[in-house]
């Protein structure tokens, strides 16, 4: 009788540090504490490699080129290299490839291989991941976060988190952005390392773009850093 009674306690004990560890199955998650500490995490790396993307629509950016492709490479605190794909008046499409050091910007002629043009003043595209206003900074702005399943990223576990962004915190990867329009945003986050995998981004910045656009971004090569430096003769 005691053995029952000893084992009886002990099958209650862990249904009741199994209930309190978990609900549903699925181990309890402060989503805004993850996210936070996820976004602190991506701002301690120093460089790490991107793909943005989009669908039903693309990011303007200089010289009247609108963006629908960019994949390079971010060094901390401010050196920012990507190859471009955007679309020109008439719909044709381009490449180009765009440099930031420090507060200048240069982006290559798409007609004249190896030439650059030095962009305004104030253009900086190194500051999509800065972490003041960049998009990393705008992790930690997600309104209402909520827990809304687990994927595999890359072969990485990861717990997704979605909620609103307000478009003001996302000016750093569309400079029209209007504050107070709310779009959807999901974040994957590394269940063991709380890094930032991916975010995608569903819904206008501006009045002017496709209420359907979508901005996914893929991240990767965390804590790598490659050589950026201004173009030749810049």
């Amino acid at each position: 009788m005691r053995k029952l009674l000893l084992a009886g306690m002990t099958l209650a004990l862990a249904a009741g540090l199994l209930a309190c560890g978990s609900k549903g199955g699925k181990t309890s998650v402060n989503p805004a504490a993850l996210l936070s500490e996820a976004a602190d995490t991506m701002d301690a790396l120093p460089g790490f490699h991107f793909l943005l993307t989009h669908k039903n629509g693309a990011s303007a950016i200089a010289l009247g080129l609108a963006m629908t492709r960019a994949e390079g490479d971010f060094v901390r605190p401010d050196k920012f290299r990507a190859d471009v794909s955007a679309r020109v008046q008439g719909g044709f499409v381009v490449n180009v490839t765009v440099v930031n050091v420090g507060d200048k910007t240069w982006i290559s002629n798409p007609f004249a291989s190896g030439q650059y043009q030095l962009l305004p003043e104030g253009t900086k595209t190194g500051q999509i991941f800065d972490p003041q206003n960049g998009l990393i900074a705008a992790v930690r702005k997600v309104e209402d976060p909520k827990v809304t399943g687990a994927e595999k990223v890359s072969g990485v576990e990861t717990v997704v988190i979605g909620g609103k962004v307000d478009a003001a915190a996302l000016s750093s990867i569309a400079t029209a952005a209007e504050p107070g329009r709310k779009v959807d945003a999901t974040v994957w986050i590394g269940k063991q390392d709380h890094r930032i995998y991916r975010i995608r981004l569903v819904g206008p910045l501006t009045k002017d773009e496709p209420s359907n656009i979508e901005r996914d971004v893929a991240l990767s090569g965390f804590g790598k850093t490659v050589e950026v430096t201004p173009p030749a003769g810049q």
